[in-house]
């Protein structure tokens, strides 16, 4: 948690506002997870309440493909360690179209 972020990893390419993609659950979540880190007394529970969700964009994000969620989310946490999508890979190649 040395440079917190709160990054979202979403295999959908979208360009509708994080309210309406992810809503109320998002909130919860991150509320949640600020009263876990002030019951460890945490130092960093106030910044974290504070920091706003960002949703990364990534080459390999798909239009059509809504089988393979899972398969990216384990991905996703295999290989993604912080700091944005700028020098992250995934491996994944960016979604085409197949006859």
């Amino acid at each position: 948690m040395k440079n917190s972020s709160i990054d979202i990893l979403d295999n959908r390419a979208s360009e509708r506002p994080i309210k309406n993609l992810y809503g109320q659950p998002l909130i919860v979540l991150q509320k949640h997870f600020v009263k876990y880190l002030q019951t460890q007394n945490h130092y960093k529970f106030g910044d974290i309440s504070k920091l706003v969700p960002q949703r990364l964009k990534m080459r390999w994000q798909t239009k059509e493909n809504g089988i393979d969620c899972g398969v990216f989310a384990m991905r996703h946490m295999e290989t993604y360690f912080g700091g944005g999508s700028r020098n992250w890979d995934a491996k994944f190649a960016p979604e085409s179209v197949i006859f």
